[in-house]
C-alpha cells in the first residue's frame, strides 16, 4: 500500500475501542484543518465503531459544519430491516445526533428498484467528492477477499466507470459464492457500492480486519500477493488509498 499504517492490537475485545478512538483523532485533525471532509461508513462489523463515534459527537463543543456523512454501500431492500447497513448505524443513534448537530449526512434509499436507487446514489456521490476536499472512509475485508460491497467474481458488474454502482448477484451462484460474503447468515442478491474508482479517489481509509477467518484475506492485501486481479480479490483496491491505517488482531506476518 502507497502510505499505510499497520496497528496490531492484541486482545480482541479492545480492537474497536482503539479503532473508534481512531477514528474521533481523525475527525479532530480535519476539524483542526478546517476543510469539508465527507466520512463515508461501511455496515458490517465495524458498525461498531460508530457507538463511540456518536458519543463524542453528543458531547462536544465543536463546530462540525466541515463534516459529512454518507454510507460505503447497502445492501437493498432485504428481507429484514435489521439487515439494512442503514439501519444498524442508525441503531448507534448516528444519524439522531447529526440531527441535532446539523451535520449533513446521506443514505441509501431502499425505495424503488435497484437500478434507480443506484443511479440516484451515484449522481449524490459523485457531487460529494467533487464538493469536499477530504474524502475518507471506514471499511472493512470480508474472509472472501470481499470490501465494501464488491464481492468477488463479479467485477464485471461493478468496475464501472462510475462512483457508485447497484448490482445483482447471479442466483446460480448465492449458495457459494454469497455463503461467504454474508458470513453464513442470510443471502443478500442486491447491493449498492462504491466503485473502485470511488475508493481510489479516498484520500484515506481506516480498515478494521478481526478474526483468524481474516488472516489470508489480510496477508494478501498486504503481501499483494494476488496483484490486481480485482475479479478474485476486490479488497486489494484498498492498496490504491492514499493513506490506509490498518486495525487488526491478527498477528503481522
Amino acid at each position: 500500500m502507497k502510505n499505510n499504517t499497520v496497528i496490531h492490537v492484541e486482545k480482541n475485545n479492545l480492537i474497536f475501542r482503539k479503532s473508534s478512538d481512531f477514528l474521533i483523532n481523525w475527525i479532530k485533525l480535519y476539524h483542526n484543518i478546517g476543510q469539508k471532509t465527507l466520512l463515508l461508513l461501511s455496515g458490517g462489523s465495524v458498525v461498531r465503531l460508530n457507538s463511540d463515534v456518536t458519543q463524542f459527537i453528543k458531547n462536544s463543543d465543536l463546530n462540525f459544519d466541515f463534516l459529512t456523512f454518507a454510507q460505503v454501500d447497502e445492501r437493498f431492500q432485504p428481507e429484514n430491516q435489521e439487515d439494512i447497513n442503514a439501519y444498524q448505524i442508525e441503531k448507534t443513534g448516528l444519524w439522531k445526533v447529526c440531527k441535532e448537530k446539523n451535520i449533513p449526512y446521506y443514505l441509501i434509499s431502499q425505495e424503488g428498484t435497484l437500478e434507480k436507487s443506484g443511479e440516484q446514489y451515484d449522481r449524490t456521490v459523485e457531487k460529494l467528492f467533487k464538493e469536499y476536499v477530504y474524502k475518507v472512509a471506514v471499511l472493512g475485508i470480508g474472509e472472501d477477499g470481499h470490501t465494501a460491497g464488491l464481492l468477488p467474481g463479479y467485477e464485471k458488474k461493478w468496475n464501472k466507470n462510475k462512483y457508485i454502482v447497484g448490482y445483482r448477484i447471479s442466483q446460480h451462484r448465492q449458495n457459494n459464492a454469497m455463503a461467504l460474503f454474508c458470513q453464513g447468515k442470510r443471502n443478500f442478491p442486491q447491493r449498492i457500492s462504491l466503485t473502485p474508482k470511488a475508493l481510489k479517489e479516498l484520500d484515506q481509509a481506516l480498515v478494521v480486519a478481526v478474526g483468524e477467518n481474516k488472516k489470508q484475506s489480510l496477508q494478501e492485501l498486504l503481501n499483494g500477493v494476488k496483484n490486481e486481479n480485482l475479479n478474485q480479490f476486490p479488497a486489494i483496491i484498498i492498496r490504491n488509498i492514499s493513506k490506509v491505517d490498518l486495525f487488526t488482531d491478527l498477528p503481522i506476518v
